[in-house]
């Protein structure tokens, strides 16, 4: 108590205001720490049941089902059966699961080429064997002391201008931080593409970086296992990718070995 102006103050006044402050800001904290807690055991969760799913699939063929949609535009999905495949190359460390459709007229094919290895398909009987047109990935190595985007910057950009060119982060949707956390990932963007530039303008300006390894109108980017700093690789999946799982492309399932 204190005597101002001959009437005894109470400082104790402002307190409980303070008090209510204090305890309603603690609450909100715990409720957004409860949040992102919550999404990332999600996370865990989902990532911990793929990892599951692949550790499951180690032998070289399982029969699995995949879900479409149906032709009438069910929203049941339709069952189909095929294979999971998994293609291991001991010559460039890499691994990779793709799904085999039971019924398909024209199988996936993959084949391997020097430090890439394609997923194609040929939809014609009598079409040449011809895989430059499907997905494909191709490997690198890397000083392991240096990041991805220096050894990419010196791998393909040099002498490029910083102006035409850059090695930048990828955008990560959900599905690779989910199913690939452990891994870094970078593409090469054009700085210099504006959205109202017509395609022949952005096919000129892209041109002007290292033709094949730009991302422009297709996926395409750099990954890296940080448990394999050693290499590297460029994974190219143009407008379509081929599924390993339900809604998991086959990039998903990539792994780095020894």
């Amino acid at each position: 108590m204190v005597m101002q102006n001959g009437t005894m103050m109470n400082q104790n006044n402002g307190l409980p205001i303070i008090k209510k402050v204090l305890i309603f800001t603690f609450l909100v904290y715990l409720l957004v720490v409860g949040f992102f807690l919550g999404i990332r055991y999600q996370q865990n969760k989902d990532s911990e049941a793929f990892n599951s799913l692949i550790k499951e699939a180690n032998k070289e063929k399982e029969i699995v089902y995949v879900y479409q949609a149906n032709q009438n535009n069910s929203s049941e999905p339709a069952p189909q059966e095929g294979t999971l495949e998994t293609h291991t190359s001991k010559k460039l460390g890499i691994s990779f699961k793709y799904f085999q459709y039971e019924k398909a007229l024209s199988p996936i094919k993959v084949k391997e080429t020097e430090d890439k290895v394609h997923l194609y398909i040929n939809y014609l009987p009598n079409e040449p064997d011809d895989p430059i047109g499907g997905n494909y990935l191709e490997v690198f190595t890397k000083d392991p002391n240096i990041s991805l985007e220096k050894a990419v910057s010196e791998k393909f950009l040099i002498g490029y201008s910083k102006d035409d060119c850059e090695v930048v982060p990828k955008r990560l949707s959900q599905d690779y931080i989910r199913y690939t956390p452990e891994f870094e990932y970078v593409y090469i963007n054009v700085p210099g593409i504006n959205p109202d530039d017509t395609l022949a303008v952005k096919q000129e300006k892209t041109n002007r970086c290292p033709v094949g390894y730009t991302y422009f109108n297709s996926i395409s980017y750099f990954v890296m296992d940080k448990k394999h700093p050693d290499k590297y690789a460029f994974v190219n999946i143009g407008q379509s990718s081929f599924l390993s799982y339900p809604g998991i492309g086959w990039y998903l399932t990539l792994q780095f070995n020894d």
